[in-house]
């Protein structure tokens, strides 16, 4: 639950750039927005050097972790490669709708592009609500099925590929509203995956390898949106990428069914 309300930082941002994006581009020419929009980065980047920086001193020697001892750690975790993968598909089908839902609202239904910003920061700001409320109905699960962890988003992800192909289709505000938020409540399943079924010493890892797949599948989701939108126009493109939600929804399948027996095999070892 408490990652889910973690999670609502990356919503709120999404959402925010978006709008305001769309505002500043009817405004200015599009290259003057993109300067405009780096100069936080920049001077947020120069804010990060004066974090505390005493947490370096915390390790212990005997708790160290090589790079082969973390990999044959995690690259063995059945449940978190699934999860692992389940992430990276997500993000595939997630990036191609955040790349390319501005150019569906302007081409398919006439919008300007400040109208199209404005709705397709409307569609992600759901999750200031849906990240907590996934947190908070996964941890319910949990309690009487520690399979929750994966059962929740594969039903979530499910549920979101249906709806927000019939979404792009019909040309739906409100059903892409219903899909992103059913979408929103996916993220805190896996960040507390991939701290739950390794050991306390492995979790940086663990996450880190997570990102990994997440990042890439973002890298592909445009590549792959932007090939089929050349091929068969971004309506159909968009529908497509859906598919990428039904593959993370079956990942996540095979996450729950692995779920126990990794994390038994976690409490055997002590850890």
């Amino acid at each position: 639950q408490v990652i889910g309300i973690y999670n609502t930082s990356i919503t709120v941002g999404l959402a925010g750039g978006i709008f305001l994006t769309g505002i500043l581009a009817s405004y200015f020419h599009w290259q003057v927005v993109f300067v405009i929009i780096g100069v936080p980065g920049i001077i947020l980047s120069f804010v990060a050097l004066l974090l505390p920086k005493e947490a370096k001193n915390i390790a212990i020697e005997g708790n160290r972790v090589s790079v082969k001892e973390a990999l044959k750690v995690t690259f063995k975790n059945r449940s978190l490669m699934f999860a692992s993968f389940g992430s990276g598909s997500f993000n595939i089908a997630a990036t191609a709708g955040i790349t390319f839902g501005t150019i569906f609202f302007v081409r398919e239904m006439g919008m300007s592009v400040r109208e199209a910003a404005t709705i397709l920061a409307m569609t992600g700001i759901v999750g200031i609500v849906g990240g907590p409320l996934g947190g908070f109905l996964v941890d319910k699960w949990y309690s009487s099925d520690i399979r929750a962890r994966g059962f929740f988003p594969a039903l979530c992800l499910l549920l979101t590929g249906i709806v927000m192909a019939a979404a792009y289709a019909m040309k739906s505000i409100p059903l892409l509203i219903l899909a992103n938020f059913t979408l929103s409540m996916v993220p805190a399943c896996y960040h507390v995956i991939s701290q739950e079924i390794v050991p306390a010493r492995y979790r940086a890892s663990s996450y880190g390898t997570l990102v990994i797949f997440l990042q890439f599948g973002g890298v592909l989701g445009g590549i792959m949106a932007g090939v089929f939108s050349d091929l068969y126009g971004v309506q159909l493109s968009l529908i497509i990428m859906c598919f990428g939600f039904f593959l993370s929804a079956f990942c996540f399948l095979m996450t729950a069914l692995s779920y126990r027996r990794d994390f038994e095999n976690l409490q055997k070892n002590g850890e």
